[in-house]
């Protein structure tokens, strides 16, 4: 049997990668309410100075580019002041030392009046990348690909899975990599 040393050593390395997914989980949750709500400054808190988005539409590259995106953007502006909802589902998470990955599916509803009701408007794999900080866990990374049923975008997902660690590298299988996972 380990010693209590040993089992407390254990338990307090559990703890602590318990509390890093954590922290990555609630990074990617709030994004979509902040993105629907205009919260350019809750943007501008989850993302790294240094960060990159590729939406597939267009890219920002700096935390204070994606919060600029948010906060005067025609196109986001529009989509949000006419209904949005950006959802994310729970992340594949791997953490590795100070860096970690992740991929999961979004989704852009939009609003519309006519019908009162929503849309899915984008279905997306989402690949990123995050880093840890003096302030915490940041957003460093994100790549969304349109689910489309293009090669391009199984490829990305794939890639994702394996950033993520939910599939296992294999030189036969890999896919190329992509900025997410680079």
């Amino acid at each position: 049997m380990a010693s209590v040393e040993q089992r407390l050593a254990d338990l307090e390395r559990r703890l602590a990668a318990t509390e890093d997914q954590l922290a990555i989980y609630q990074l990617l949750m709030a994004y979509g309410p902040a993105a629907d709500s205009g919260s350019a400054d809750v943007v501008l808190a989850l993302h790294h100075e240094d960060a990159d988005y590729d939406s597939q539409v267009q890219s920002w590259h700096s935390g204070k580019a994606v919060a600029d995106m948010i906060a005067s953007s025609d196109m986001h502006r529009d989509i949000m002041g006419n209904g949005s909802a950006h959802i994310a589902t729970t992340p594949v998470v791997r953490i590795d030392g100070d860096k970690a990955y992740a991929v999961c599916h979004g989704q852009l509803l939009r609003f519309d009046k006519a019908s009162d009701s929503f849309r899915i408007w984008r279905a997306t794999a989402v690949a990123l990348e995050f880093q840890r900080t003096e302030d915490g866990w940041k957003i460093y990374r994100r790549v969304n690909r349109l689910l489309d049923g293009s090669d391009t975008s199984h490829q990305h997902m794939r890639a994702g899975l394996r950033a993520a660690g939910a599939v296992p590298e294999s030189p036969a299988e890999a896919a190329p990599k992509t900025a997410a996972t680079q």
